[in-house]
């Protein structure tokens, strides 16, 4: 588990075919190690067959645990506390409002592509937006927000 949050690590391109045969909508060498470096993310995974899942805590990009959880199949990526350990970048951050709104505009970009996994937002530890799994092509999703 703890390599997910190595640099480079999960890459899935080795050559120059490699990108025309990546099926996954995992994230792809330096995103996870960057996200957690500025955030505290807590990552749940299981295999479907396994009796266990797995689950790793980090804060500021230091593992502070991984231990087996009980958990459904599949991944859980929850990040929040960003820039908590970033005063510089907080700075310049606008109002929480302002940068929900960004959130938001760029939602559907993020969401379009990725039909084969289920979706949630959670903003103030409420549900914004939950999407379950979906083969509807994307243009033909109902978006309202």
């Amino acid at each position: 588990m703890a390599l997910v949050f190595e640099r480079h690590a999960t890459s899935k391109i080795y050559n120059f075919e490699d990108i025309y045969s990546v099926a996954s909508f995992g994230f792809r060498g330096e995103a996870m190690p960057s996200i957690a470096s500025i955030a505290r993310v807590e990552l749940l995974t299981r295999r479907k067959d396994d009796l266990e899942g797995t689950k790793a805590t980090l804060e500021a990009g230091k593992i502070k645990e991984i231990a087996p959880a009980g958990c459904p199949a599949g991944t859980q990526i929850s990040v929040n506390k960003i820039f908590a350990n970033v005063p510089a970048r907080r700075k310049f951050l606008k109002t929480e409002a302002t940068e929900q709104g960004y959130v938001w505009m760029r939602l559907p970009d993020w969401l379009w592509p990725i039909r084969k996994s289920v979706l949630r937002l959670m903003l103030m530890d409420a549900m914004r937006l939950q999407r379950p799994r979906s083969g509807i092509p994307p243009n033909a999703l109902p978006w309202s927000w």
